[in-house]
C-alpha cells in the first residue's frame, strides 16, 4: 500500500509539472488521494482494530493500581 501511495504521488507530482488544464486536474486529483488515505487512517474507528472492544482504560489483570 505505501508503494502504491508513492506510485500516485509521483504521478500527481509529474503532471502538475506537465502542462495545463487536464494535467492539473490529473494533478489535483491524484495529491488528493494520499491526504484521503491520512484523514481515512485518522478518523476511522478505534474499535475495528480491538475486534469491537475499546481498550481505551483496560490495564492487564495482574495491574491492580
Amino acid at each position: 500500500m505505501p508503494l502504491l501511495i508513492a506510485v500516485v504521488s509521483a504521478i500527481g507530482l509529474t503532471s502538475a509539472l506537465l502542462g495545463d488544464d487536464i494535467w492539473d486536474v490529473l494533478s489535483w486529483a491524484t495529491l488528493a488521494v494520499p491526504v484521503a488515505v491520512i484523514a481515512w487512517m485518522v478518523w476511522r474507528p478505534a474499535a475495528k482494530e480491538q475486534g469491537g472492544k475499546s481498550t481505551a482504560n483496560n490495564r492487564p489483570a495482574g495491574n491492580k493500581r
